[in-house]
């Protein structure tokens, strides 16, 4: 989550104002083809972040676990008609101009980080762990971005929590990319010491998938969203958190 989590985010107001979150149609669990159907098709006519909300709320927990290849495209199809209304020449559109507007807490709502297969069950994510939230937030003042991975520990009767938390320093990258930062990782650290315990042994997997390093490129951004890109291929939606 870059900061692949940080600031491979941001937003300026530009296209969308008040966009509530569009209601999906309840269907049987074993029905999620369906779900799926209904809610693209539902969301088709809408404007385009309104239409990336609907399919947003279609998938489950931000997809980290893997989403079916039709819902998937469809959210990715969404998500490329948004960046289509970004103006890079208008006024603001460099990170440069933006970042005042990105000062803040932002949250990940969808994201192509997956953690599958072996990775989720060495971290115990099928059964000890489950991710509750991923926030960033944004201090364009120190130039410096955190990000916040928050669990919830299943074997501590589900009142256990716990963090991983990423420190991190940006820096605008240049003319050539007038969008794009690029990052570079302070510190990483889990806290309380029972989620240490059970997961600080697979600290460098859990950096192999969050760790922000790198470059990141805003794509779109207005008062409520931001969409970013970066260079590992990941691709993320974040929603200003009020």
């Amino acid at each position: 989550m870059p900061m692949s989590c940080s600031l491979r985010d941001d937003n300026l107001g530009k296209t969308c104002s008040k966009r509530g979150r569009i209601p999906v149609r309840s269907v049987p669990s074993d029905d999620k083809g369906a779900t799926t159907t209904t809610t693209t098709s539902s969301a088709a006519s809408l404007p385009p972040a309104e239409k990336l909300l609907a399919l947003l709320s279609a998938a489950p927990d931000r997809g980290v676990y893997g989403l079916p290849s039709e819902q998937k495209q469809a959210i990715l199809l969404a998500i490329a008609e948004l960046e289509k209304l970004e103006d890079e020449d208008a006024e603001g559109s460099s990170i440069s101009g933006r970042l005042p507007a990105l000062a803040g807490r932002w949250r990940v709502l969808f994201s192509t980080v997956t953690i599958t297969g072996s990775r989720r069950v060495k971290l115990g994510l099928k059964t000890a762990v489950s991710i509750k939230d991923l926030i960033q937030e944004i201090d364009p003042e120190t130039a410096t971005a955190s990000s916040e991975v928050a669990f919830e520990l299943r074997f501590l009767g589900g009142g256990g929590k716990g963090s991983l938390r990423l420190e991190a320093g940006f820096a605008i990258s240049g003319r050539d990319h007038p969008r794009r930062v690029d990052i570079s990782l302070r510190s990483a650290a889990l806290t309380p010491p029972a989620l240490d315990s059970l997961l600080g042994q697979h600290m460098e997997l859990l950096l192999s998938i969050f760790n922000p390093e790198g470059w990141l490129e805003t794509t779109f951004a207005d008062e409520r969203l931001r969409v970013g890109r970066d260079d590992k291929g990941r691709v993320f939606v974040l929603e200003r958190v009020v």
